[in-house]
């Protein structure tokens, strides 16, 4: 059996050296998750993933066989009791909430003294894990495309526009994998995060989880950086443009990006209106900022996206099947088509156990 780890304070004062903090909607404090950070870096072999993959299988062929066992009566108390399994079952049918989904990324030695067996053994299991990758990927390509977008705009501002972002981790971390690999990246530049979701708890989280970050000693200190919620509906995109149109008029460099959200549970026509309603209002914007909107005064170009699709291949494709939710399970065919109507192309793709995080550039 895997051990689960428990939490590791500093120093008496249940903390995480180095780590920062905030509240969720609950009051409850949570650590902030810092992909750099020792406490939630991942750098697992082929042979763990292997190994986790195997158990997974094998747990839900067991929950799926016929028959009764004292396991599997007592699994749906256990999973009520849990904070985390309450948050998978209000799921099934349906998106997990923001917050719900940042809980889930934290990792078993990082809930708190709040957690219980149940918490600790459901954020070690391999959907949990696979998030917390797909976050470390998605921000890793996120911070190479804003990397990408401020050279080619020297002392613009940088908007990182993330639809249904919930506590917008994946912008958020960005920062923070942009900061270390540059210093300086940042220096002299407002940064707005505009999170678009129909929930407010997950971006007010990540609002307080922000301004925590760049608290003295943290690793986002000395940032300009703030962070607005919009209320949205994908099936809408007006406000997505307007988000594209206020970039391109503030000559503002500009990277979406919308981790386990739009290129998951969206249909095709609702992908394509997206990817070409920020475009558009990013060509408007740009036109009013008169000539010299485009990088380093060239045509305005539109902004690159940063998503994540649940793979349909191999294991994945019967553990993502299996798990209750409202996902949809698009082949990598159906999505190239879909963004190729709005203009796109997928340049740079990077897979972890169920789903792969991917980089969209204009064609």
């Amino acid at each position: 059996m895997r051990r689960i780890p428990a939490n590791r304070p500093a120093r008496g004062a249940g903390r995480t050296e180095g780590v920062a903090y905030a509240a969720d909607e609950e009051g409850r404090e949570l650590a902030v998750v810092d992909v750099g950070h020792r406490a939630f870096r991942l750098d697992p072999s082929e042979a763990e993933i292997g190994e986790r993959i195997e158990k997974a299988l094998a747990d839900v062929k067991e929950q799926t066989r016929g028959g009764w066992s004292l396991r599997k009566a007592l699994f749906p108390i256990l999973i009520r009791r849990s904070a985390l399994g309450r948050g998978i079952v209000s799921s099934e049918g349906a998106f997990v909430s923001g917050m719900s989904i940042y809980r889930l990324k934290l990792g078993p030695g990082n809930l708190g003294s709040w957690a219980t067996p149940m918490d600790r053994a459901l954020a070690d299991a391999l959907p949990c894990y696979s998030a917390r990758l797909r976050l470390r990927d998605s921000a890793s390509l996120l911070a190479e495309s804003c990397a990408a977008a401020i050279a080619a705009r020297p002392g613009s501002a940088l908007h990182l526009v993330n639809v249904a972002g919930g506590a917008a981790m994946d912008g958020i971390n960005a920062l923070m994998v942009l900061r270390r690999a540059d210093p300086r990246a940042l220096d002299g530049r407002r940064v707005l995060i505009r999170v678009l979701d129909l929930d407010d708890a997950g971006p007010a989280f990540a609002a307080r989880a922000l301004a925590a970050l760049m608290a003295a000693g943290m690793p986002l200190e000395g940032v300009d950086a703030r962070l607005e919620r919009v209320a949205y509906d994908w099936s809408d995109a007006a406000a997505l443009r307007d988000a594209g149109r206020l970039a391109g008029a503030e000559g503002a460099a500009c990277v979406a990006s919308s981790e386990g959200g739009l290129f998951e549970y969206a249909s095709d026509a609702d992908i394509v209106a997206n990817l070409r309603a920020l475009a558009e209002g990013w060509a408007e914007g740009a036109a009013r900022s008169g000539p010299g909107g485009g990088p380093r005064g060239g045509a305005p170009r539109p902004p690159a996206w940063i998503g994540t699709l649940s793979r349909v291949d191999g294991p994945a494709a019967f553990l993502n099947g299996a798990s209750g939710s409202s996902i949809r399970l698009r082949p990598r065919a159906e999505l190239d088509a879909a963004v190729a109507e709005a203009g796109y192309r997928i340049t740079r793709a990077i897979d972890c156990p169920l789903s792969t995080s991917f980089e969209l550039s204009p064609a």
